[in-house]
């Protein structure tokens, strides 16, 4: 599968997700999504290239394939990973296809990302 082909499986997997939290009465906003590693930056009053320091190196932002959401439960937002719902969600997402990842699994837990594997990074 071509890295193309893998975003557009991305973008439909990320839909069904966001349509699957949105039936279980919670809801979401978007967080980090693509990202570039260079970008241009207001910096001491003027534009310079600046680097992402957000995003490990070889992050999947970084091809679009990850991202973050915002969960709100009863319209509070739970930045609390440990919340069951973010659980659910976790293993909703992983459910979608075998190249799914859940951040809540990762050894630094990111219970907000969720990415398709790529090249064996999840």
């Amino acid at each position: 599968m071509t890295l193309r082909q893998k975003q557009s499986l991305f973008a439909r997997l990320l839909a069904e997700l966001v349509l699957w939290i949105y039936s279980q009465g919670w809801e979401v906003t978007q967080g980090e999504g693509a990202v570039d590693q260079v970008r241009k930056a207001q910096v001491n009053g003027g534009t310079q290239t600046v680097h992402d320091r957000q995003h490990m190196l070889g992050s999947l932002h970084y091809l679009r394939l990850a991202q973050d959401l915002n969960l709100f439960v009863d319209g509070h937002y739970v930045p609390d990973g440990g919340h069951p719902a973010w659980k659910a969600i976790g293993e909703r997402w992983k459910s979608l296809d075998p190249g799914c990842a859940w951040g809540g699994d990762f050894d630094t837990v990111d219970a907000n990302h969720v990415s398709l594997r790529h090249a064996g990074k999840a």
